[in-house]
C-alpha cells in the first residue's frame, strides 16, 4: 500500500523568494512521491543465492529432558552459531544430587556449511574450540568461569558471548565420583 509522503521543507516558499522574516515551517505534500514500506529478509550473496539475514531464537531450544549423566560422563549436543553471536544455555539438574560439572564447547564431530571442506579429513572433536579474547585464556571453558560448575534443583543460565561463526558441541561433564545426575538443557541464539 503506498502512501503519500510529506517532504522536509526548511524554508517555506516566501524564504525562496527572498524574503528574510519568513517563518520556518513545515511539511507540505510533496506531488508524486510515494513511501511503500518494505521488509529486509535477506539479501543475493556474490553467487547469486538468497541469503536470509539471521535473527534470534524465537523461544528456547529444549534437548530431550531428564537425561541420565551417570559419574564422570558426558551429555553432548551440537549447536550451531554460524550466523548467531550469542549462546544463552539453561541446565537443570533434577535428581535431588549436587553434581559438580564442567561445560565445554568442543570442535563439532559432523562438519556441515563452510566447514564442509574439511570432512574429507575430519576434525578432532575431543579438541576444545579455542576464541581470541582479553581475558587471554582463549578457552571457552574459562570464559564460563565454571571449570567446577555446582548443578541444583532450578534452572541455571549461562551467556557465552563471541561465537559467531562457529559449529560447537557443547559437553556438559559429571565430575562428581559418585553421584549421578539428571540433567534437562535448553538454549537460545542471539543474533
Amino acid at each position: 500500500m503506498a502512501l503519500r509522503r510529506k517532504g522536509s521543507a526548511p524554508w517555506s516558499l516566501t524564504k525562496d523568494a527572498g524574503l528574510s522574516d519568513a517563518p520556518v515551517s513545515g511539511s507540505p505534500f510533496v506531488e508524486g512521491d510515494e513511501v511503500k514500506p518494505i521488509i529486509d529478509a535477506g539479501y543475493i550473496d556474490g553467487d547469486g543465492l538468497w541469503q536470509i539475514n539471521p535473527s534470534n531464537d524465537a523461544a528456547f531450544t529444549f534437548q530431550a529432558p531428564n537425561q541420565a549423566l551417570a559419574a564422570g560422563a558426558d551429555l553432548e549436543f551440537p549447536v550451531n552459531m554460524l550466523n548467531h553471536d550469542i549462546l544463552i544455555l539453561a541446565l537443570l539438574d533434577t535428581s535431588g544430587n549436587t553434581i559438580n560439572v564442567d561445560i565445554i564447547a568442543n570442535n563439532p564431530t559432523t562438519l556441515s556449511g563452510p566447514y564442509a571442506p574439511f570432512a574429507d579429513i575430519g576434525v578432532n572433536g575431543s579438541n576444545r574450540w579455542r576464541i581470541n579474547k582479553n581475558d587471554g585464556s582463549g578457552d571457552l571453558e574459562s570464559l564460563l568461569n565454571n571449570g567446577s560448575e555446582v548443578l541444583v534443583a532450578t534452572w541455571q543460565f549461562y551467556k557465552i558471548i563471541q561465537v559467531r561463526g562457529t559449529q560447537i558441541r557443547l559437553v556438559i561433564h559429571n565430575n562428581d565420583a559418585s553421584n549421578a545426575g539428571t540433567i534437562s538443557t535448553a538454549y537460545m541464539r542471539v543474533v
